[in-house]
């Protein structure tokens, strides 16, 4: 670059100063070094993503589960023993059936029960001659004429 401000014409004072604003602008080996910052920086982005991507996934599974509290359940994940492919995460299965079965973590994961006690369908131990999902405007209103 020297070479070629020499040529024009220019003093070696106006070329060092040209070298240095264009250093401190970033310009030359700068716009490199910024090049590489970027991928870097999208490098952990992707990183991140993926990271997040697979948080979501084993927050489905615990979901799905029944985990009445996921951040307590995944504390007791041993992410080190997991293996991710595509969007299923090998060895989590296993890690929430052990938990689901221990009696000391079995509390963190809700049972699924039926209702108990009145069946909704039936009013007063009668069942009803339709069923209440049929039941239309006119119905209801003689439904709830005869209940009082």
């Amino acid at each position: 670059m020297r070479e070629k401000l020499s040529e024009i014409g220019l003093t070696e004072e106006q070329i060092s100063q040209i070298i240095e604003i264009i250093g401190s602008a970033g310009g030359g080996s700068g716009e490199s070094s910024e090049t590489e910052r970027l991928k870097q920086e999208i490098t952990e982005y992707k990183e991140k993503i993926k990271e997040l991507e697979t948080q979501s996934i084993i927050d489905d599974e615990l979901r799905k589960a029944g985990a009445r509290n996921i951040r307590a359940v995944r504390a007791l994940i041993d992410f080190g023993s997991l293996e991710i492919q595509g969007n299923k995460v090998i060895g989590l299965d296993e890690q929430i059936k052990e938990l689901v079965s221990n009696e000391d973590t079995a509390f963190l994961f809700s049972r699924k029960q039926g209702l108990k006690g009145v069946k909704p369908a039936y009013s007063s131990g009668k069942p009803s001659k339709k069923d209440f999902k049929d039941f239309n405007y006119d119905d209801w209103d003689e439904y709830y004429k005869k209940k009082g």
